[in-house]
């Protein structure tokens, strides 16, 4: 967690670090998913139907492997926006229960 130069919060997320959590954890799921399907048959259409959207992902060990790379990159993209929002919003929030200013400050 890193702080707000402007307000002074403490509960600011690091894009980089969020992206990344969340890009190996859709990666994961995706990988996963691929290889329940090579393996059972378990969501095989749902899998192709991303196929048409991630070039590459199948289900099968190395369309999995590609799945994962691709959540991996769509996933970071998506988790670094979220944090760049969810900053943009702390630290742009005037409501009383955003600001944590102490001994009576008011919020700016």
């Amino acid at each position: 967690m890193m702080g707000c130069e402007k307000c002074g919060n403490k509960m600011k997320l690091c894009p980089f670090s969020f992206g990344l959590a969340l890009g190996i954890t859709a990666g994961l799921c995706k990988m996963i998913f691929a290889w329940s399907a090579a393996m059972w048959g378990y969501g095989a259409i749902v899998i192709d139907q991303y196929a048409s959207l991630y070039y590459g992902y199948g289900p099968s060990l190395v369309g999995g492997i590609i799945g994962g790379l691709w959540g991996l990159i769509v996933g970071f993209i998506f988790g670094a926006v979220i944090a760049f929002i969810y900053n943009f919003i702390l630290c742009h929030c005037k409501s009383k229960y955003c600001c944590q200013k102490k001994n009576g400050e008011s919020c700016k």
